[in-house]
């Protein structure tokens, strides 16, 4: 054990117990099996908070994201850069450094937070990733980069980019957040 680090990372959020979960949509029970699934009602109360973000406030076993490590990984974020010398809607730099003992992998996760008031989970959404190797007090810059795709939201039958300020979060898991920083739009 520990000559080998996995980097592997959960694609999914484990709730503590099942009465955490969104229910399941099932006919009622008056309904004859034999009618086919989508010929009855089902009400999707969630919206967009839905994923990893309908656990926002609740605690969870493993949240999204999360994964186990024989190493450590330092983060540092240099401020968001928008505009000249950023061929997206926003750059962010990322510094991560191995400052454990072993050789590892880690799967670096920007989440996005869009202003307030639109809706959108106040956690944030998952936007970008980057899987790194680094030997043992190695270090590796990069640059997540966020498309007008990523900062879009849909609103009025349509999407559009919102204005006011966005947060960008860089970390390791979805609760395991590193860096912080934030843009304008």
């Amino acid at each position: 054990f520990g000559k080998v680090n996995p980097g592997a990372k959960s694609p999914v959020t484990f709730p503590l117990k099942e009465s955490d979960t969104i229910p399941p949509c099932e006919p009622p029970a008056y309904m004859p099996m034999e009618k086919p699934i989508d010929s009855f009602p089902c009400d999707y109360k969630e919206g967009v908070i839905a994923g990893f973000s309908f656990y926002e406030d609740i605690e969870v076993r493993y949240p999204f994201g999360h994964g186990l490590s024989y190493t450590t990984f330092g983060y540092e974020v240099e401020p968001v850069h928008v505009g000249v010398g950023c061929d997206a809607k926003a750059c962010i730099k990322v510094h991560v450094t191995n400052t454990g003992a072993v050789s590892g992998h880690e799967v670096v996760q920007l989440y996005l937070v869009f202003p307030p008031g639109l809706g959108e989970p106040k956690e944030g959404v998952l936007r970008g990733f980057k899987k790194v190797f680094l030997k043992k007090d190695a270090s590796q810059t990069f640059v997540l980069k966020l498309s007008e795709q990523d900062v879009r939201i849909y609103s009025h039958s349509r999407w559009v980019v919102p204005k006011g300020t966005f947060e960008v979060k860089i970390g390791s898991s979805s609760r395991d957040i590193r860096a912080k920083g934030s843009f304008e739009l």
